[in-house]
């Protein structure tokens, strides 16, 4: 019996070549960009309005327990305790939405780095930077607590958004499709703008030092840790709770509090913070502090990530699935990239149009943000 040796075929691939990967790998990297600055807009709204609603929630409880306090306790010392109880817990509720005011400034002081990769497209990232800068301190206007925070947030979103009219009138006029750093920021001080690039420069560190003054709030005499507001491992609410730990309780509260009940939900002496927020807000804003917080710093990391290094280091496509309909693409194609020093590889879901890089880089990036998503 004649025996039928079947053959293999070999997919043989092409590489694209490296000034073009180069350039695809920008045209992604932008991309993944503006997916980052979307996802922390996203953040910003809805943690503001849950942290907001906590606050509701809290503020109530405090009423309801200064309004049995005053009827039944002898002076109004016990009525301050909680009064000062309520403004400690207050830096914990909004946790999440100074992580955010945090990175918005971390991404301030990579700003030229991030402009010279983004080309004729910053004026959007600047807009869009300005929007959520602007959106944090509108949220935060009204709260005592981060009155400095608030103020410069919003003076720096209409700062950005003035740079950012600046950089779309400059890239319009001036500049073609670049990536050389900080070419935009070069190109803007020799049309005048120095100053308003020295004043956003201002707003981001003013933002800092807002940030680590509220770390450094000297409440009852004593002085938190500076970088409590933002590490999740020390928190304000536990550095509070360390400072103002469990202590003696006189008769006189022992005996408002028996009448009083509802103020014991937020008795700081009973409870620490985030004992408290569970009690008064549910249980689900620790989960969701906690996973917005670790969701920040991720996106952090791979802000910088994108700004500094290489994302697309290959670039391969089987010659044989070309098609040339008023393009030049080829169907079959594969991606390889790296993401903080994890290197993947996969084909890609559309066509690779070599002859439009920037249509197909949409498409590479969006398959690339929800694989790391």
């Amino acid at each position: 019996m004649a025996s039928c040796e079947r053959r293999q075929k070999v997919l043989t691939l092409a590489t694209l070549d490296t000034n073009s990967t180069q350039k695809f790998d920008t045209y992604v990297r932008r991309e993944i960009l503006f997916y980052i600055l979307s996802k922390i807009n996203e953040t910003n709204f809805a943690q503001l309005s849950s942290s907001i609603e906590c606050e509701m929630k809290i503020n109530s409880t405090d009423e309801q327990c200064q309004q049995c306090l005053a009827g039944v306790c002898r002076n109004n010392t016990q009525m301050l305790y909680y009064q000062n109880s309520i403004k400690q817990i207050m830096p914990t509720i909004f946790k999440p939405v100074l992580e955010v005011s945090n990175f918005v400034d971390k991404m301030g002081k990579s700003l030229p780095a991030a402009l010279g990769l983004l080309g004729e497209q910053s004026g959007l990232f600047l807009e869009g930077l300005g929007q959520i800068s602007s959106h944090l301190g509108s949220g935060l206007t009204g709260l005592q607590e981060f009155s400095g925070i608030a103020s410069n947030l919003q003076s720096l979103g209409g700062k950005l958004t003035s740079l950012s009219k600046d950089v779309v009138t400059v890239n319009i006029n001036k500049l073609p499709d670049f990536s050389s750093q900080g070419s935009i920021l070069e190109t803007l001080v020799q049309l005048g703008a120095q100053t308003l690039l020295d004043q956003v420069k201002s707003g981001f560190s003013s933002i800092g030092d807002a940030l680590t003054a509220l770390g450094n709030k000297v409440v009852g005499g004593i002085t938190v840790a500076g970088n409590a507001v933002i590490d999740t491992g020390n928190t304000i609410g536990n550095a509070f709770h360390s400072i103002f730990g469990r202590r003696y309780v006189s008769v006189e509260k022992r005996d408002c509090d028996d009448q009083c009940t509802v103020c014991g939900k937020i008795d700081r002496l009973s409870h620490d913070t985030m004992t408290i927020l569970a009690i008064v807000c549910g249980e689900g804003i620790i989960y969701n502090q906690r996973n917005t917080l670790e969701h920040v710093k991720y996106l952090q990391g791979l802000y910088n990530n994108t700004i500094q290094n290489q994302l697309i280091t290959k670039v391969e496509y089987d010659p044989l699935s070309i098609k040339t309909e008023n393009r030049i693409a080829f169907s079959k194609a594969f991606m390889t990239y790296s993401v903080q020093g994890s290197v993947d590889r996969f084909q890609t879901d559309n066509d690779f149009e070599i002859s439009d890089l920037k249509k197909s880089a949409k498409d590479v990036a969006k398959h690339i943000w929800q694989l790391m998503n």
